[in-house]
């Protein structure tokens, strides 16, 4: 997540609002499931089980190591180059029912710089059946209006780009406090965004796919969110940026290798208030999963690199201990 829509769904979101914790909306989807299989359990049932599972098991063996048989989230067709204006856009779909992807498509802004466009092709998409499910019913738990009385909706288009099994497409906007209809509900777009990239989170857990980000390490913030998670995604290449610098500049094998070492094994941020004083260098790193994340400095009397994603981590180095300075 980037840390603008952070920022603007703490503001927007009441504090009473429901939260999105992955593996609680995760343990409510199988439960739900659970119980409607038991309702409608019978011999058709159990034969389409038995024959789904020997065909999963054909496909992707049980380590799920053999990924080249599973749907690829990198294959549904890239968002398009300009997003509709507001007054242009749709906010309405009938159902989610018969989704099967879905792909985040940020506001390019007017004037989309290269990284930006490269990385918007390389995000994976939400194609997971299960995921897909959790995120309906995500949606459907979470209807109505969570923003406060004086809220009014963000002028940006974030929008997601849904695929249907009809071979339907349909760009949805979802702007931080815009109203929605999904299946004639009213959805806050933020909430919308927080449950897609919930789900987007359970399906790395669920399905073992990796594409390396092969664009250009850009300086400029991204405006593309990230569920990268310390410990899951791999580091496969990175640069720092200095202030005024639009490209980043490599960092060296050992550099690199420290960080992915620590990245591998981080810790909890802690609550203590630290200030980054705005000169501070940046880390542009990728994932073996085609993110590009940032980390910077803390800013504590102890620095080290601060990770802000779908939760917060602190590796256990600084920019001082890579040699790296103002």
């Amino acid at each position: 997540m980037t840390e603008r829509l952070r920022e603007l769904l703490e503001l927007a979101v009441p504090d009473d609002a429901p939260v999105f914790e992955p593996h609680t909306l995760a343990a409510t989807a199988r439960r739900r499931r659970n119980r409607g299989r038991a309702v409608t359990a019978g011999l058709a049932a159990v034969v389409l089980v038995v024959a789904g599972a020997i065909a999963l098991a054909g496909t992707r063996g049980d380590d799920r190591d053999h990924v080249a048989h599973d749907p690829d989230p990198y294959s549904m067709a890239p968002c398009p180059s300009r997003l509709p204006d507001l007054a242009a856009g749709v906010y309405e779909v009938d159902s989610l029912a018969g989704a099967v992807a879905m792909r985040w498509c940020p506001d390019p802004g007017p004037a989309p710089t290269t990284g930006t466009r490269t990385e918007l092709t390389t995000m994976d998409a939400l194609i997971d059946p299960d995921a897909l499910t959790t995120l309906r019913e995500a949606v459907a738990e979470f209807a109505g209006e969570h923003c406060g009385p004086a809220s009014t909706a963000v002028a940006d288009r974030r929008s997601l780009q849904i695929a249907y099994a009809d071979g339907r497409t349909v760009l949805l906007a979802a702007g931080v406090c815009s109203r929605v209809l999904v299946d004639g509900a009213d959805i806050d777009g933020g909430i919308l965004q927080m449950a897609y990239l919930r789900a987007l989170d359970q399906q790395r857990n669920d399905l073992a796919y990796t594409r390396a980000y092969d664009g250009p390490l850009e300086c400029v913030p991204s405006q593309v969110p990230n569920v990268a998670q310390p410990g899951r995604e791999l580091i496969v290449r990175g640069g720092v940026c200095h202030v005024g610098d639009t490209e980043a500049t490599p960092l060296t094998e050992t550099q690199l290798r420290r960080i992915a070492d620590a990245w591998d094994h981080p810790g909890i941020r802690t609550d203590e208030e630290c200030v980054i004083e705005g000169t501070e260098p940046t880390l542009v790193l990728t994932t073996n999963r085609g993110d590009v994340i940032r980390l910077q400095d803390d800013g504590c009397a102890q620095p080290r690199l601060a990770f802000h994603g779908m939760g917060g981590a602190s590796l256990s180095l600084s920019m001082g201990d890579l040699g790296i300075t103002p």
